[in-house]
């Protein structure tokens, strides 16, 4: 097993990247309720080249760490990572992103239309950074390719292979292909199984029939920032866990506590290791910084409450809650109003 992972594959609980919604407070929030490995949105690899870093934070966490790249198959990885090689312990290639706008700048899933291309460009970087290259892949393009996919990618330096199992086609419609992992379990390499794992119950299925290496774990995250915890204790005690679980509220307050944290220090250059951090000042534009500021605060309240709604679905007051978070324009603002809504729903058990 590679030491980017633990040496218990039950323990490989990893946190997806999700675009617009796993900014650092989210991933932070994963990484308190027991997720093992946390990746980052996709970063596009010209955006750290052009060192526009106050736009895409991507600074050092207090966890394991995974930045995922993407771009076309001619963009210079190589150099992008090396940038930013203090950043984190594990640098994740995206070739399985299927969506359209990125499918058509060739980025993402477009790599699958030639295994061979992708090979030999997968094995260019994993050479160059040994021991902190992965990749994430789907089952093939436009039908199932998997034995192809990862009987090459085991000739290559790569550290585990993550598999979205669906075709890039299927998008996240459609039952996950688990059974095409029986084709290719006798390889080597670690792998982590992803699609649709969205209880204890399917993880231990899916670890009992397939045992592959871990599992990565997507949008049930964002509703259930806990899931993480709760398969762990599922598949070690074999029943669901019921005590002491933090209810949808704390992990509201939980998140937005994060989010001011994150929020106040914007732009980040505290946060970025040196030299790097001479380079990055260098281009930024200090005259802006208001406007910039203005815009990075208008961006993070709309991607907060769209993770908040998430979060609150199925509460018995989640409409009231979005509402009165829709009505608050300041961040500060929406966690007092959270925690008083936990006050109050206290006090009313209390009554009862």
């Amino acid at each position: 097993m590679t030491s980017l992972l633990s040496k218990e594959n039950t323990d490989n609980l990893i946190s997806a990247p999700m675009a617009g919604f796993t900014n650092s407070p989210l991933r932070k929030t994963f990484a308190e309720n027991g997720a093992y490995r946390i990746f980052s949105e996709m970063v596009h690899v010209r955006e750290i080249l052009n060192l526009n870093l106050w736009e895409i934070p991507i600074f050092l966490e207090n966890y394991n760490y995974t930045i995922q790249l993407f771009g076309s198959i001619d963009d210079d990885f190589i150099e992008a990572i090396s940038k930013i090689l203090d950043f984190a312990d594990n640098f994740d290639i995206n070739c399985g992103c299927p969506v359209k706008k990125v499918i058509k700048a060739k980025g993402g899933a477009f790599w699958l239309k030639d295994i061979d291309k992708l090979i030999k460009k997968v094995d260019q970087i994993s050479r160059k950074f040994k021991g902190k290259v992965s990749i994430k892949i789907r089952v093939g393009f436009d039908k199932p390719e998997l034995l192809d996919l990862i009987s090459n990618l085991n000739d290559t330096e790569v550290e585990y292979i993550t598999i979205h199992m669906r075709t890039a086609t299927m998008l996240f419609k459609g039952e996950p292909l688990y059974e095409l992992y029986e084709q290719v379990s006798h390889f080597p390499k670690p792998m982590i199984v992803n699609g649709n794992i969205t209880s204890p119950m399917i993880a231990k299925k899916l670890f009992e029939k397939y045992k592959p290496s871990g599992l990565m774990i997507g949008r049930a995250a964002i509703e259930n920032p806990a899931i993480f915890k709760e398969i762990s204790f599922y598949l070690k005690e074999g029943r669901l866990c019921t005590e002491n679980k933090l209810n949808k509220i704390d992990f509201l307050i939980s998140y937005f506590e994060n989010m001011l944290d994150y929020v106040n220090s914007y732009p980040f250059f505290n946060l970025i290791p040196e030299p790097l951090k001479e380079k990055a000042l260098s281009k930024y534009d200090n005259s802006k910084n208001e406007a910039d500021r203005k815009k990075f605060l208008k961006k993070t309240i709309v991607e907060s409450r769209k993770i908040a709604f998430n979060i609150i679905k199925g509460y018995p007051e989640a409409y009231l809650i979005k509402q009165n978070i829709l009505s608050l324009e300041n961040l500060e603002d929406v966690k007092n109003f959270i925690q008083q809504t936990k006050i109050e729903s206290h006090k009313s058990k209390v009554r009862k």
